[in-house]
C-alpha cells in the first residue's frame, strides 16, 4: 500500500520536504503499516505462512522504497512505487485466491489514501491497473466473478477519487493561500524541537532577519549559537518553563546578525496544554522589533532628560468653556516642583493659573493661549516669580506639542538678572571711587542738555583735573595714587551733596549743576569752593599729600547748545586754567587754542601712515593655566616729528575726523601679523590681538583686509584676535553683530575689550559671536582695595564662562592679583606686573629670555 505527495515531479531537484508533506507522509505510512499487518493477519488465517511472507516481504520492500523516494525527491513519492502494491496484491491472490475480496478492499483504501495525499494521477493508475489485474486473475482461473469485481473495484476507485479530488483541490488552494500569506507576512514562522532547540522548519523571509539562508537555520545548534550571550540563559529558561507547563509564551531578546550587529526580536511561541504529554514541536512567530526598540530607547532617553534636566517643564492642555479657556496641567517634571510648591504628580489636573498665578498678568496667559491657537512659540523674559515672600526672576518659554498640548518651560534667571543689574551699575560707576563714570556722565549730560534747552533752565558743567597727580603715582606708586583719588571723591561728595559728580577717568572729575540759581557767577563760586576744599592736605596713614586742581566751566546755553560741545568747551576751559595756573576758568571763545592744536594734529595724522610715523608696541598676555605667553596685544603709537611719541589716547580720537581710521587699522593689522610671523618663525608660539575702532565695523573691506593679512603673513586665523571696546560695541550692536559673524566665519577670534566700563546688553553679549571677554583694568585694580571687587570680578568671570567665552584680566599690576584670578578661574591676564608694552625686537628678546632654561642656584651664584 502506498501514497504519493507529488504529481509527476520525478525529474525535479531534491529539496527538503515541507512540514505538512512530512506529516501527510508519516500519517500515510502509519496507515500503510497497519494495512500490511491486517492483510498479513488475513493471509495467515486463510493461506498460511507463505501468504504472510509474501505480504510482509513485498509490502515491506515497497515501504522502504517509498521512504527513500520521499526523502530523495523532496517530499514526493514516485508513481512507479505503486507497482509494488499491485504486485503484492496479485501475489497474495495467487497464493490464496480466497483473499481476493480482502485485497480489493485494501486497494480501495490505498486509492483513497493516495488521492488524499495530493496524488490524483497515481490513484487513477492504481484503479485502472487494479481492475485489469482482477480481470487477469479470472482469465488465469485464479478467481471467479472477475468481471464483476473489476467493475466494482473501478467504480469504487473512481468514486473515491472524485470525492477526494474535491477535498484535495480545496486543500491545495488553502495551502497556496497560506503560503502566500506566510511569504507576505513581515515576520518569520518556524518550528523547533523543545529540548534540542533545533529548528526543523522556517519560512523564506528568515534571510532578511539575520542574513542567513533557511538551510542554515535548520543546522543543529544554530539558533542557540545566534542568541546574544547576555540573553541566552534567560530565553532558554523561559522556554523550558513554558514547555514544562504546556503553555504558550512570549519573549523578547537579541540575536546576532551575520554582520555582527545586534537584532532585537520578539517571539510568540505555541506549546501544549498543561497536563498533556511533552510537545514534540514548538511553533512560533519571530518579529524584528529593532526599530521599535530604538524608538523606545530614544523615548526613554528623552524621558530621562526631561526627568533629570534642571529646567522646569510643564505640559498643559487647553480646555474651553463658555466665555473663555484655561490651561490644565497634564504632566510636570521634578524640576517644576520648585515653581509649583508641591510634588509634580499632585499638580496634574490643576489649572496653570491656580498654581502659577503670576502668569495671569502682563498678557502672559493670553500669550500661552495664543500658542495653542496660532502655533507660534512664546518667550517672556524677566518675569517676576513670587514664592511666598520671596520674589525671583524667570524666563518663560512655550511651544505647541502634538495633540493640542502646550509645553511650558520655566528657567530661574534670578542670579543672571542680578548679575546683569550689578554689571550695569558697575558699568555706569567708577570701580575705584564709586562715583558715576564717563559713560554715566555722557548719558546724564545727553539727557540734561536737551531738557535745559527746552525749559530754558541753565545748566553748568565743571571739568576738574588734579595737578601733580602724575608725580604722586610716579613717586609713591599707583596704590597711593588710588587712595588719593578715593579721598578726593569722598571730599567732593561731602562738599556737593546731591549734586551729580563723576570721575571721567584718571585724575579727571566732572560736576553737573542745573537750576535757576546756576549762573556763571554761581558756577565760579562753586569751583572756588571745590579748589579751596581740595587744597587742604590729605592724610593717608603717615603720608601728608596736598594737591591743586584746575577746573574748567561751560554753561548751557551761553557756551554750548549740545552735549558734545558742552563737554569739549568745559575741557578747553580746564586746559586754559591749567595753563594759566588758575584754580578755575570759564570758557571764552578767544582762548580756545585747543581747537587750533587739534586741527594741526588732524592734518598731521593724515600723513602719519604714508610717512611711516606709526609704530606698534606689544604687551604679552599670560595663560594662567599653563603659565605660558600665548598672545601679545598690538598697541599703536605715533612718533610725531615735533611732539615725540604719542599714545593712542592722544590721536586715535582724531583719526575719525581726519578720515585715517581705516588706513591706521589696515596698517596695524598688516604690521602686527607680519611681526607675529617673524617671532613664530623663531620658535615663539605666540599669537596677536589687534584693536579695532567702531568705525572699522562700517568698512566693507575689513574682512578682505583680514584675510589678506593672514594670507600674506602665513598665520592661521586662530592666531589672530580682533578687539573692540564694550562702549564702542554698544554704539551700534547690529553692525557689530554682522561684522563679528563675518570675522568668526573666517576663524578669527573676537573679543570685548574694557568690559564693565560700558553698559552692554546681556542679549547682545549672548548673540554676538565672541570668543573672549576682557575685564577692564579698573576692576582688577580694586581687588587689593575693596572687598566688593572680589564679587564683581568673580561675577564677570562666571558670566563670561556661562556665555562660553574665555576671560582675560587687564591691568594686573600686583603679584597678589594672579593667585586671586587663578582661584576665580580666569583664563588669561596682562598688565605691568607681567610686562609693559614693548617694541617687537624687545618682545622677541623678552620671550627668548623667558623661555631659556635657568641655571641651578649654585651655578648662578658663582
Amino acid at each position: 500500500m502506498s501514497s504519493d505527495t507529488g504529481r509527476g515531479d520525478v525529474g525535479a531537484p531534491a529539496r527538503a520536504p515541507a512540514p505538512w508533506a512530512i506529516r501527510a507522509w508519516e500519517r500515510t505510512l502509519r496507515l500503510r503499516i497497519a494495512g500490511i499487518a491486517l492483510i498479513a493477519l488475513a493471509a495467515g488465517t486463510a493461506g498460511g505462512l507463505d501468504a504472510v511472507l509474501i505480504v510482509v516481504g513485498c509490502s515491506g520492500l515497497a515501504t522502504v522504497l517509498q521512504a527513500r523516494s520521499f526523502r530523495r525527491n523532496g517530499g514526493r513519492i514516485a508513481s512507479g512505487i505503486l507497482a509494488l502494491d499491485l504486485v503484492t496484491a496479485v501475489a497474495v491472490v495467487l497464493v490464496e485466491p480466497a483473499m481476493v475480496d480482502w485485497v480489493a478492499m485494501v486497494m480501495v483504501a490505498v486509492i483513497a489514501l493516495t488521492a488524499s495525499a495530493h496524488a490524483t494521477r497515481p490513484a487513477i493508475i492504481t484503479t485502472v491497473v487494479g481492475s485489469l489485474c482482477f480481470l487477469a486473475l479470472e482469465t488465469a482461473g485464479q478467481t471467479t466473478d472477475g468481471v464483476e469485481r473489476s467493475l466494482a473495484f473501478g467504480v469504487a476507485g473512481l468514486l473515491v477519487i472524485l470525492g477526494m479530488g474535491t477535498l484535495v483541490e480545496s486543500e491545495r488552494v488553502l495551502q497556496r493561500q497560506v503560503a502566500t500569506l506566510v511569504t507576505d507576512l513581515d515576520a518569520v514562522l518556524w518550528t523547533r524541537h523543545p529540548r534540542t532547540h533545533r529548528i526543523t522548519y522556517v519560512t523564506g523571509r528568515v534571510g532578511d532577519l539575520l542574513g542567513f539562508a533557511p538551510e542554515d537555520w535548520t543546522r543543529p545548534g544554530f539558533w542557540t549559537d545566534r542568541l546574544h550571550p547576555e540573553d541566552r540563559d534567560r530565553v532558554l529558561a523561559i522556554t523550558a518553563d513554558a514547555v514544562a507547563k504546556g503553555i504558550d509564551h512570549e519573549v523578547t531578546y537579541r540575536l546576532i546578525h551575520a554582520d555582527g550587529r545586534v537584532v532585537h526580536v520578539n517571539d510568540r511561541v505555541s506549546s501544549v496544554e498543561p497536563g498533556a504529554s511533552p510537545s514534540n514541536e514548538l511553533h512560533g512567530v519571530t518579529v524584528d522589533v529593532s526599530a521599535r526598540h530604538a524608538i523606545e530607547q530614544e523615548r526613554r532617553q528623552y524621558s530621562d532628560i526631561v526627568e533629570h534636566i534642571d529646567l522646569a517643564l510643564l505640559v498643559a492642555r487647553v480646555e474651553h468653556f463658555p466665555g473663555g479657556a484655561e490651561l490644565r496641567i497634564v504632566s510636570a517634571n521634578p524640576a517644576s516642583e520648585t515653581f509649583l510648591d508641591r510634588p509634580c504628580d499632585e499638580a496634574v489636573g490643576h489649572s496653570v493659573v491656580d498654581l502659577l498665578p503670576y502668569l495671569d498678568r502682563d498678557g502672559i496667559l493670553d500669550g500661552l493661549l495664543s500658542v495653542a491657537r496660532r502655533g507660534h512659540p512664546l518667550r517672556a523674559d524677566d518675569v517676576t516669580v513670587a514664592r511666598g515672600t520671596v520674589h525671583r526672576s524667570a524666563t518663560i518659554q512655550a511651544f505647541l506639542l502634538p495633540g493640542d498640548l502646550i509645553a511650558i518651560a520655566l528657567q530661574d534667571t534670578t542670579e543672571i538678572t542680578t548679575a546683569a543689574r550689578t554689571l550695569r551699575r558697575q558699568a555706569l560707576h567708577d570701580a575705584l571711587t564709586g562715583l558715576p563714570n564717563r559713560a554715566h556722565l555722557d548719558e546724564h549730560v545727553r539727557d540734561a542738555v536737551p531738557e535745559a534747552m527746552a525749559s530754558g533752565t541753565p545748566l553748568a558743567l565743571l571739568v576738574m583735573d588734579l595737578d601733580q597727580f602724575k608725580e604722586v603715582n610716579d613717586a609713591l606708586g599707583h596704590a597711593v595714587g588710588d587712595r588719593l583719588l578715593i579721598a578726593v571723591a569722598d571730599r567732593l561728595r561731602s562738599l556737593l551733596g546731591a549734586t551729580f559728580v563723576a570721575r571721567m577717568g584718571g585724575d579727571e572729575f566732572a560736576i553737573v549743576m542745573s537750576g535757576e540759581r546756576v549762573t556763571e557767577e554761581y558756577a565760579e563760586r562753586t569751583a572756588a569752593n571745590i579748589a579751596h576744599s581740595l587744597s587742604s592736605p590729605f592724610l593717608l596713614d603717615d603720608l601728608r599729600l596736598q594737591t591743586n586742581v584746575s577746573i574748567g566751566i561751560a554753561l548751557v546755553p551761553h557756551h554750548a547748545v549740545d552735549a558734545d560741545e558742552l563737554v569739549r568747551r568745559a575741557d578747553v576751559a580746564m586746559y586754559v586754567a591749567k595753563g594759566n595756573g588758575a584754580a578755575h576758568s570759564v570758557y571764552r571763545p578767544d582762548e580756545d587754542h585747543n581747537s587750533v592744536a587739534r586741527l594741526t594734529l588732524i592734518g598731521d595724522l593724515r600723513d602719519a601712515v604714508s610717512d611711516g610715523q606709526l609704530v606698534v608696541h606689544y604687551q604679552p598676555v599670560l595663560d594662567l593655566l599653563t603659565g605660558e605667553i600665548t598672545r601679545a596685544e598690538a598697541l599703536v603709537r605715533w612718533q610725531h616729528p615735533r611732539l615725540g611719541l604719542l599714545g593712542p589716547d592722544e590721536f586715535i580720537g582724531l583719526a575719525a575726523v581726519s578720515g585715517a581710521t581705516h588706513a591706521i587699522a589696515r596698517w596695524v593689522l598688516e604690521e602686527a601679523t607680519q611681526a607675529t610671523a617673524r617671532w613664530r618663525a623663531l620658535g615663539h608660539e605666540v599669537g596677536v590681538a589687534v584693536n579695532l575702532s567702531v568705525r572699522n565695523l562700517f568698512d566693507r573691506e575689513l574682512t578682505t583686509d583680514v584675510e589678506r593679512a593672514l594670507l600674506t603673513s602665513g598665520l592661521e586665523p586662530a592666531d589672530l584676535v580682533l578687539e573692540l571696546t564694550e562702549t564702542q560695541l554698544m554704539d551700534d550692536p547690529s553692525v557689530a553683530l554682522a561684522t563679528f559673524r563675518a570675522l568668526r566665519a573666517i576663524g578669527v577670534g573676537t573679543s570685548v575689550d574694557d568690559f564693565g566700563t560700558g553698559y552692554s546688553s546681556m542679549t547682545y553679549l549672548r548673540d554676538l559671536p565672541l570668543t573672549e571677554l576682557k575685564i577692564d583694568r579698573s576692576f582688577i585694580a580694586d581687588l587689593r582695595r575693596r572687598d566688593e571687587a572680589y564679587t564683581i570680578v568673580r561675577s564677570m568671570i562666571d558670566l563670561g564662562h556661562n556665555l562660553g567665552l574665555e576671560v582675560v584680566a587687564e591691568g594686573v599690576e600686583d603679584a597678589d592679583d594672579l593667585p586671586t584670578l587663578i582661584g576665580f578661574g580666569c583664563d588669561r591676564a596682562q598688565g605691568f606686573h607681567i610686562a609693559r608694552p614693548m617694541p617687537e625686537t624687545d618682545l622677541i628678546d623678552w620671550l627668548t629670555a623667558r623661555s631659556a632654561p635657568r641655571l641651578p642656584l649654585a651655578v648662578e651664584s658663582s
